[in-house]
């Protein structure tokens, strides 16, 4: 059984036989089919073992290969935070079906 906690609007972990999954749930797409993601969503994802992207009714899983395979790409954008720092955006396309990609629901 999944349990949801929710700390904002975009991230959500659930907990699955004590381990910690991170999970964003986006609202846009960029030019309908890429998904950008912050630099620290993606670390986290490595710390954790995995992320979860969701898109209206719709979901993609990275793994840890996969989301080191992405850090090591050009990022598109470096965005000035509005409270301290800069972050990174990397654009992953979403809901590209990999065969080696296992089905996690």
């Amino acid at each position: 059984m999944f349990t949801w906690r929710c700390y904002s609007w975009q991230r959500c972990y659930y907990k699955k036989d004590n381990t910690m999954m991170n999970s964003i749930r986006v609202k846009k797409l960029w030019q309908g089919k890429f998904v950008s993601l912050r630099d620290n969503w993606i670390k986290a994802g490595i710390k954790n073992g995995g992320l979860n992207i969701f898109y209206l009714e719709k979901s993609m899983y990275l793994n840890v290969n996969q989301l080191e395979s992405v850090l090591l790409s050009k990022p598109s954008q470096t965005i000035s935070s509005q409270y301290k720092g800069k972050y990174l955006l990397y654009d992953v396309e979403f809901g590209k079906n990999d065969v080696r990609q296992s089905k996690l629901f």
